[in-house]
């Protein structure tokens, strides 16, 4: 995907003031005030979307270590009784709720399911990562401090955050 970032800021741009432009009732070209409208509401929108993902990620995460502890005790629990299995928490939950719907349930078979959705997990993460990065660096490059003051007010953070180079924008639209 060979997009420079700024063609992608600046077509979004140009979508939202065509919307505007295209309710019902409006006529001509947007005024000065109208951009500033638009920019802002870019703005929020992008701040607003960073912050879902991060914490769509911090729930992915969750249920990734939720897996993996899975996984790392059915492989020590050869000789460990299904009984055992389902008295152990995660939290205030049971970690094997699959044992207690259906207690006959093979662990072989379920450390095969465990392992699936540990996977898909992992690509799912790997995907808001992704999304993550793209969102801060076009919030980054239009407008840092904004950005990150709006990121700091809804999250009740303070966030400490730098330029990034074109070079580290074109990597990671590359990866």
């Amino acid at each position: 995907m060979d997009v420079q970032l700024t063609n992608l800021v600046s077509s979004a741009e140009k979508l939202l003031r065509d919307k505007r432009s295209s309710v019902p009732g409006k006529t001509g070209v947007p005024s000065e005030a109208q951009n500033a409208a638009d920019k802002t509401e870019f703005s929020s929108s992008l701040t607003t979307r960073y912050l879902k993902v991060q914490e769509t990620l911090g729930n992915l995460q969750e249920q990734l270590s939720k897996e993996q502890m899975k996984l790392g005790v059915l492989s020590e629990a050869k000789s460990t009784p299904k009984d055992d299995l389902i008295n152990i928490l995660f939290g205030e939950t049971p970690l094997f709720r699959e044992l207690v719907e259906n207690p006959n349930q093979d662990l072989n078979q379920l450390k095969e399911q465990v392992q699936v959705k540990k996977d898909q997990l992992m690509d799912s993460i790997r995907k808001y990562e992704v999304e993550s990065e793209n969102v801060l660096s076009v919030g980054m490059l239009k407008n840092p401090e904004n950005f990150r003051k709006s990121i700091e007010n809804l999250s009740g953070k303070d966030i400490q955050m730098k330029q990034l180079s074109e070079k580290t924008i074109e990597r990671l639209i590359q990866d």
